[in-house]
């Protein structure tokens, strides 16, 4: 079954745009590709973000990685990967 996320990504490059898109467990080669560079790469980029809204405090940490050699090459344009990881806890539960 062909991969219709890579032939979309193909599409917008060649009509000149850039895109952003959540890699999950369905692109399993990927998401291990990119798990791999997190583990074992610094991020070029890192910003943390509290938020206390109603009782919740949720923490954010956004990494930055732009070196994506080892990634597979039919993943036309991929030129950064941003690592969201949240962290909130409600009532004193996480």
């Amino acid at each position: 079954m062909p991969c219709t996320v890579k032939k979309t990504t193909r599409l917008i490059i060649k009509g000149g745009n850039d895109y952003v898109i959540t890699v999950k467990a369905n692109q399993p080669r990927l998401l291990a590709q990119l798990k791999t560079k997190t583990e074992h790469q610094k991020p070029c980029h890192q910003f943390f973000d509290v938020e206390k809204i109603r009782g919740r405090t949720t923490c954010r940490i956004i990494q930055v990685f732009t070196e994506l050699k080892s990634i597979a090459l039919d993943w036309v344009g991929a030129q950064s990967l941003v690592q969201v990881e949240r962290i909130g806890r409600s009532s004193g539960k996480q």
